[in-house]
């Protein structure tokens, strides 16, 4: 069975080449909006089909290869991630700000790295801004194969239920089937049953008539001798 969900998921990412691909690519965006330490720039990402509980839930997870613990305040929306370690963005420690909030298709994940002072942006830091494309990117295709993975598993559950279906009405045509079988022996032994009462009530009546007779012939022998 796991070989069937890797093969679903890969057939699940050539299939999407164009279109999924696409995704990671054309909406990851460079913004510039407000956060915690004021307005940032940042980059952004769009994940479809994905609840932004669950995103910031797997964000605080992916963030661990960076050798940070990442915090999220209470009635807070965003996720900060002290002193990650990410070597292709910077030689230095970079704190990490993540936003996740619903949109009509799932969610938009928003993410500002903070180098120490500045905050990564494709005008000023071209190398660092790259890498956090690719950074979000990665994150992204992870929840993608995640989506297919959680809809693997749901389609899993309905096929096994569409199997104790489908049991259960062969049973019952098999016990159908033994129920009609019996029921045409029956009626088959009925029938014989039948055509042996014929017959005896055929005899039954020559005796009868013939006992007729008998009486018949006695009451006129009676009659003779008064």
């Amino acid at each position: 069975m796991q070989y069937f969900k890797h093969l679903l998921l890969f057939i699940f990412l050539g299939c999407i080449q164009h279109h999924a691909f696409a995704q990671f690519n054309v909406t990851i965006n460079e913004v510039r909006q407000y956060m915690s330490k004021g307005e940032k720039t940042g980059v952004e990402v769009f994940l479809v089909d994905i609840d932004p509980e669950s995103v910031a839930k797997d964000w605080k997870k992916f963030m661990k290869q960076y050798k940070t613990k990442s915090k999220q305040p209470k009635k807070s929306k965003e996720i900060f991630s002290d002193n990650a370690t990410i070597k292709e963005m910077s030689p230095n420690t970079v704190d990490v700000y993540a936003i996740a909030m619903p949109t009509p298709q799932g969610s938009k994940l928003t993410v500002f790295f903070d180098l120490g002072g500045s905050f990564v942006s494709s005008q000023n830091h071209d190398i660092a801004f790259g890498t956090a494309k690719k950074l979000l990117r990665d994150f992204a295709l992870e929840e993608a194969i995640t989506v297919v993975d959680n809809e693997f598993d749901e389609q899993e559950k309905m096929l096994k239920e569409l199997n104790k279906d489908l049991d259960k009405m062969l049973s019952s045509k098999s016990q159908s089937i033994k129920e009609i079988e019996k029921a045409k022996a029956l009626i088959e032994q009925r029938e014989q049953d039948m055509a042996a009462a014929e017959k005896a009530i055929e005899v039954k009546k020559q005796q009868m008539a013939l006992q007729e007779e008998i009486i018949n012939t006695l009451n006129l022998k009676l009659s003779n001798l008064k």
